[in-house]
């Protein structure tokens, strides 16, 4: 069974003063690099949930949107759609996302590395942050994937 979505922090072998920012801890040691394997899915740009101001679902509003997901993960350890939000067009295009749907997504591996901050804390900077450049679906004539 591929579990790479669903590893446990013990199967990481992270511990919470990795995950959680304990500044009293921070200041006596030094944090470390933190690497946290992800899943990625490319989507084709006619995705029904890619669309620009004024189309997809009534009352969609673009920047920091609340009120998408439930509060709480569901059993899989994934987001549950919420049934009354306005962020996507449905709960079936909704799962898409965290999950793989041929001839809809292309799952790959990625691994993010977090880096000692200033703060004392991690953090994850990637200024070109396109991971699937040049694969899966392709750039699709934009300059980036």
């Amino acid at each position: 069974q591929d579990r790479g979505e669903n590893l446990t922090r013990e199967e990481l072998n992270v511990t919470w003063d990795d995950v959680v920012i304990n500044t009293t801890e921070m200041r006596r040691k030094k944090p470390k690099t933190v690497s946290i394997p992800c899943t990625i899915r490319d989507f084709k740009s006619d995705h029904p949930d890619f669309y620009l101001p004024g189309e997809g679902p009534p009352g969609r509003s673009f920047g920091h949107v609340k009120g998408c997901v439930k509060q709480q993960l569901g059993p899989d350890r994934k987001p549950v759609f919420h049934e009354n939000g306005t962020c996507f067009n449905s709960s079936a295009t909704f799962a898409q996302w965290y999950n793989d749907a041929p001839g809809v997504n292309i799952r790959d591996n990625f691994t993010m590395e977090f880096l000692p901050n200033e703060f004392e804390g991690l953090t994850y900077d990637n200024q070109a942050f396109f991971p699937f450049d040049g694969k899966a679906w392709g750039n699709e004539d934009f300059g980036h994937n």
